[in-house]
C-alpha cells in the first residue's frame, strides 16, 4: 500500500460515508477537495462490475482474480491488470467488512471440500 485513503463502494455505485488512510483515521471528506464521500455516485461502475464479472468467466480456472480497473471520461471501464496471487484484502476489509459478506460459509465450503479432494504431496 502506497498510502491514500479507502473508500467503499456501495451496490449501486456511490461511495459510502466514511473513508479511512493506512493509521486507520477516517474522513468523511476527502482531504484535498473537501468533497463528502457519501451518496458520490461512481460513474460506469455498472460497466465495469459487467466488464469484470464477464472476463473473469473466460478464467474458469481461477476464482479468485482482483480486478484493477480504471473508469474512463466516456464512462467505459479500461482494464489496468489482473492479480492473481498476493492480493492485499486490507483496504477492502476496511471499507466494506469482510471479504466474501454473505457469502463467507459458502466460501469456506466449498474450499474445505476441494481441499479434501486434493492429495497431499511432499
Amino acid at each position: 500500500m502506497a498510502g491514500g485513503i479507502y473508500c467503499g463502494i456501495t451496490d449501486d455505485g456511490t461511495l459510502k460515508k466514511i473513508a479511512y488512510d493506512k493509521k486507520g483515521t477516517t474522513y468523511t471528506k476527502h482531504p484535498n477537495s473537501n468533497i463528502p464521500f457519501e451518496d458520490v455516485e461512481v460513474p460506469g461502475f455498472t460497466k465495469s462490475v459487467k466488464f469484470c464479472i464477464n472476463h473473469h468467466k473466460k478464467l474458469f480456472r481461477l476464482t479468485f482474480i482482483s480486478w484493477d480497473i480504471a473508469i474512463g471520461k466516456d464512462d467505459n471501464p479500461r482494464f489496468i491488470e489482473m492479480n492473481l496471487r498476493r492480493q492485499s484484502i486490507y483496504g477492502h476489509q476496511i471499507v466494506n467488512g469482510p471479504l466474501f459478506g454473505k457469502y463467507t460459509e459458502d466460501i469456506i465450503e466449498k474450499y474445505k471440500y476441494e481441499k479434501e479432494k486434493e492429495p497431499i504431496i511432499y
